[in-house]
């Protein structure tokens, strides 16, 4: 028998017995739409990273297993979310440690059907950046699963100065906050593929660009015990409403972008040219503004705001 022929015998042999596994089983979930928001020293001195993930179950089978995503370690605050209208389902979060990095662990609230779409917001702080001067950090996406689309969406500080991304990302715009936005985007990216890019900008006021939420509220230092499920509902209140105006401005940015020799920072998502979405950004943020200035209970707030989500 020649010898290749032997070889080929072999790899049949080992294929059957296990022990050379061939296209292991994969994740059946994939990620359509991944919108990334980071932003440094926003309401702390820490780096806030938002994300807006648009899962699917691609199998033909309920998916009942864990999810799991992967971060810096060190990253405080997790907030996992699903992001269903009229439910307010914040999921118990595990973190993981392995090694150079961690990863958040939860298991979704229910079964996730063959085809259907699974939306989570997920946020965490990381890296502090305290004090004054020259600045600079690294973010890094590690793909946790095969993703579509990622628009990534960098807040330049208040006050910060000689902003810079390597690579350079985009000039967005800026919000109705007076933020400078920058963006990059990717498509096409493999389960386990890297995005990274650090920031650099000059800061010499130590304070971040907006006040914590139990300082706008009023209360006296950090918020007690029994004060701490009211913020981290507000936790994710203010990143959600500033999150709905980064859209809108990548949304109007492609519209006017006609040169044809650039590529679109970002592809306009379904609905994104919606002429209420503007109004309803702005309705938004003035009930977040109500309830931050005591005019609204929290129950109120939240009651009025799944009624503009209604109206979508």
């Amino acid at each position: 028998m020649p010898k290749s022929v032997k070889v080929l015998f072999l790899i049949l042999v080992l294929i059957i017995s296990g022990a050379f596994p061939v296209n292991a089983a994969e994740n059946p979930l994939t990620v359509t739409t991944a919108e990334i928001n980071v932003m440094p020293e926003y309401d702390t001195a820490d780096v806030l990273v938002l994300y807006a993930l648009s899962y699917v179950n691609n199998s033909g089978e309920a998916y009942t297993g864990e999810i799991r995503f992967p971060v810096p370690k060190g990253t405080t605050n997790n907030i996992v979310k699903e992001d269903i209208p009229n439910t307010d389902s914040h999921l118990s979060v595990r973190v993981e440690n392995k090694g150079d990095y961690a990863e958040l662990v939860w298991t979704p609230a229910a079964a996730i059907e063959p085809g259907a779409e699974y939306p989570i917001h997920l946020e965490y702080y990381y890296n502090p950046l305290p004090g004054t001067g020259e600045k600079t950090f690294e973010y890094r996406f590690t793909a946790p699963t095969a993703v579509e689309k990622a628009n990534i969406s960098v807040l330049q500080p208040l006050k910060a100065t000689g902003f810079k991304m390597d690579p350079p990302g985009a000039m967005m715009g800026q919000t109705t906050d007076g933020f400078n936005l920058y963006g990059l985007e990717r498509s096409g990216i493999k389960p386990g593929e890297e995005i990274k890019f650090t920031v650099s900008y000059q800061k010499d006021d130590p304070n971040p660009s907006v006040k914590p939420p139990w300082e706008t509220q009023g209360a006296q230092g950090q918020p007690g015990a029994d004060e701490s499920s009211q913020l981290g509902t507000a936790a994710v209140i203010i990143p959600l409403a500033l999150l709905a105006v980064f859209i809108v401005i990548i949304i109007v940015k492609n519209m006017n972008r006609k040169s044809p020799g650039e590529e679109p920072v970002t592809k306009q998502r379904k609905g994104g040219n919606n002429p209420g979405d503007s109004k309803i950004s702005r309705e938004k943020r003035r009930l977040r503004e109500m309830l931050l200035n005591g005019e609204i209970s929290e129950d109120i707030y939240l009651e009025l705001l799944r009624d503009i989500e209604g109206e979508r």
